[in-house]
């Protein structure tokens, strides 16, 4: 378990209070993301390779 420090009542007239809630420890995966990134670089390398192999005129 972690402690966050976390807004627990937020009031105009007397203010915010801040509060430790415990919060699980899980790891966070965005696929999403990882897969993005990794067909992000497969296709700058396939435009490398491309751009070698053209001829220039």
């Amino acid at each position: 378990m972690v402690k966050v420090i976390k807004i627990i009542e937020d009031n105009g007239i007397t203010g915010v209070r801040y509060g430790t809630v415990e919060v699980p420890q899980t790891p966070i995966e965005n696929k999403r993301t990882a897969i993005e990134r990794f067909k992000k670089t497969r296709a700058t390398c396939a435009a490398k390779i491309r751009g070698e192999r053209t001829k220039k005129k």
